[in-house]
């Protein structure tokens, strides 16, 4: 595969995610709006969601077709979903919106991502650390495998144990949970490795 046909199948795929997110943004706007809606409104906005949910599936499948026809987005995907925690969901919105992934250094990839903590100092005073900026879509699936690898993941179960008994709140807790999570799925992208348990 060349670069001009895998820039090529990667800017189709990132077109694709973004009409993705942007059904899906749309899909929860209206389950919200039907829980206050009763009647012919109800009926209509049912329709709807019905509607949203169709296209979310042949979206999925038109993702993963081109990440199928593409040996390195393929390859790419295998190794993402080793790691316990991220199915092809997350793996597929890594590869499309993440192609940095794989060729940076941990600090440069946690940065880009937006889970390395920023401290704001004026002055004498140095304020808390916080996580800012980065990519929001990955981000949000990146805190749901954190969910799932805090609960079965042994490694990032124990790590998240260990920030808790520290008296870290389980939100900075999950943050740095991320943080790892990225960095190794950068690591394992970069050597071409699978997870190892």
């Amino acid at each position: 595969v060349n670069c001009i046909e895998l820039n090529k199948e990667l800017m189709d795929l990132q077109e694709l995610r973004s009409v993705q997110k942007d059904l899906e943004l749309n899909l929860h706007a209206k389950q919200c709006r039907a829980k206050l809606l009763n009647g012919k409104a109800l009926d209509y906005t049912k329709k709807q969601i019905d509607f949203i949910k169709k296209q979310l599936i042949a979206l999925d499948k038109e993702i993963e077709q081109i990440i199928s026809n593409n040996k390195t987005m393929n390859d790419k995907q295998k190794i993402l979903i080793s790691y316990p925690g991220i199915g092809k969901k997350i793996a597929n919105g890594l590869i499309a919106e993440l192609p940095e992934l794989g060729s940076l250094n941990k600090k440069e990839i946690a940065s880009l991502v937006g889970v390395a903590p920023k401290t704001n100092e004026s002055g004498k005073k140095a304020n808390k650390a916080h996580i800012s900026g980065g990519r929001f879509f990955i981000r949000k699936a990146l805190y749901m495998a954190a969910l799932v690898a805090a609960y079965y993941n042994d490694k990032m179960k124990h790590k998240y144990k260990e920030f808790i008994e520290k008296g870290k709140a389980a939100k900075i807790a999950l943050t740095a949970i991320m943080r790892k999570i990225i960095v190794c799925l950068n690591a394992m992208i970069k050597n071409n490795k699978f997870y190892v348990i």
